[in-house]
């Protein structure tokens, strides 16, 4: 390369790496559609969030409630049974959702972490960093230390967090709103009916009021915990009546929309953005890789 081509592409990437460090490159992108670009990506990470919560509450409440009547013993003491035992197939479906709500709300919370990291970090380390090893690179790659990878390691880093990262849930949020977002709320209506529907079978065979049914509202834990509370008793009454024959059947019709939402929350949470943060990678990384080069091939 001439060496007024290597002089003038060395103070470019100083430059770059200047406005960079600076926060100038993120202000300008600002008012182009960045800062609503990164506010869109923490919204939506922040409902999937409270989605994931929402089921994670209401699979554990069911979940308890199940426990309570499996635990139920009715006939005499020395041909006791368990008639509550139906149940445990159920029980242990939604137990999974459970379990798999809690990997989901860690693994937005671990996103939504690292978006924000990334924003501070890519705009002053990873990418300025990144601009002056490639600089010192176009004078150094000729002897035995290459620097050039490593910077363009750096900026590739710098480029996914900052700004495809954003952009995956970006694409993510557009996907799933179009094709989830239906399915998501019909299927969590049915699960959340679980909660209720039991405390409904189980009050009519003690004949109490329904507990989730007060004046005011109370929160999701608050009612899990009234209903918990009193399925001890209304479980027994339900089992002398007979009534287990008809939980087990209402149950089992939940069971589809149970796995229905660990379908769309595994495709929401884990595959979708695996595959398209694979895809805008790839896309960057040819990207980058052909504006780096064209220094080289310069001249």
């Amino acid at each position: 390369m001439p060496h007024k081509s290597k002089l003038a592409w060395t103070a470019i990437l100083i430059l770059l790496a200047g406005l960079t460090y600076s926060r100038l490159t993120e202000r300008i992108l600002g008012p182009l559609g960045y800062d609503g670009f990164q506010n869109g990506a923490e919204t939506y990470l922040g409902e999937v969030r409270h989605r994931a919560l929402d089921v994670f509450l209401a699979a554990r409440a069911s979940t308890g409630v199940i426990s309570v009547i499996e635990s139920i013993q009715a006939g005499p003491v020395v041909v006791e049974g368990k008639p509550g035992m139906l149940l445990e197939p159920v029980r242990e479906v939604v137990d999974q959702l459970g379990e798999m709500m809690t990997i989901s709300v860690v693994t937005l919370e671990a996103l939504e972490l690292l978006r924000e990291v990334g924003i501070k970090v890519s705009f002053v380390v990873f990418i300025p960093v990144g601009f002056l090893v490639l600089a010192a690179g176009l004078w150094l790659r000729n002897q035995r230390f290459d620097p050039t990878p490593l910077g363009k390691g750096l900026l590739l880093a710098g480029i996914m967090l900052s700004i495809g990262l954003p952009l995956t849930v970006w694409a993510e949020k557009s996907i799933a709103h179009g094709l989830l977002d239906e399915q998501y709320y019909a299927a969590y209506q049915n699960v959340g009916q679980m909660q209720s529907g039991l405390g409904e079978h189980l009050s009519a065979a003690q004949a109490v009021p329904s507990p989730d049914t007060p004046p005011e509202q109370p929160s999701l834990l608050s009612r899990a915990g009234n209903w918990i509370a009193n399925a001890f008793t209304a479980a027994r009454t339900a089992i002398d009546q007979g009534g287990m024959q008809e939980i087990s059947r209402w149950l089992n019709d939940k069971v589809e929309s149970v796995l229905k939402l660990m379908t769309i929350f595994l495709v929401e949470v884990f595959l979708l953005p695996t595959l398209l943060g694979y895809a805008i990678y790839r896309g960057l990384r040819s990207l980058m890789v052909r504006v780096v080069t064209v220094g080289r091939e310069d001249g």
